[in-house]
């Protein structure tokens, strides 16, 4: 009988280190699946007035939730995509050289969700130019040397090899 009591206690204690071992995995496991869903995204494709993709515009998100913007540059196909985002509000910038740049803001991203957020761009019909003007300085290259004033004093005062 006393052998039976201790195979009962022993059964005991496994499945208790069972119901333990479960609950550990249980634990980490709801630990990564909340660290793998705390940032989103934002997808999309841009097109110009015609529809056709638009490769090589650079799209920037900002958010004060994140440090520093995060960049990328469609592809062939105009598709971008900015994921790893931290969830909060941002404003999404599409620019390339002769289309107007687009901004758009307050742009939610959420945990565990990917915007999908196309984008069309307009032909730029502004160019600018920039002229520089002003005149330029005066150099007197004839007398371009250094020049010292020295009185008297600072004469006297200078140490020599001569002896008085």
């Amino acid at each position: 009988m006393a052998h039976r009591e201790g195979w009962r206690s022993r059964s005991a204690w496994i499945r208790r280190l069972r119901i333990l071992a479960l609950a550990t995995c249980c634990a980490a496991w709801t630990t990564a699946a909340f660290a793998q869903v705390s940032a989103g995204g934002i997808r999309g494709f841009v097109r110009d007035e015609s529809r056709a993709v638009v490769p090589g515009v650079t799209v920037e998100a900002q958010s004060p939730s994140r440090i520093g913007a995060a960049t990328t540059v469609t592809d062939g196909q105009g598709l971008y995509r900015l994921e790893g985002l931290p969830v909060g509000i941002y404003t999404v910038t599409f620019t390339l050289t002769g289309f107007s740049t687009v901004r758009r803001e307050g742009i939610r991203v959420e945990a565990g969700r990917t915007i999908e957020m196309e984008q069309q761009l307009t032909v730029s019909t502004l160019q600018e130019t920039v002229t520089v003007s002003g005149q330029s300085p005066v150099v007197d290259a004839t007398h371009a040397g250094t020049s010292t004033n020295l009185n008297q004093e600072t004469l006297a005062n200078i140490p020599t090899s001569r002896s008085q």
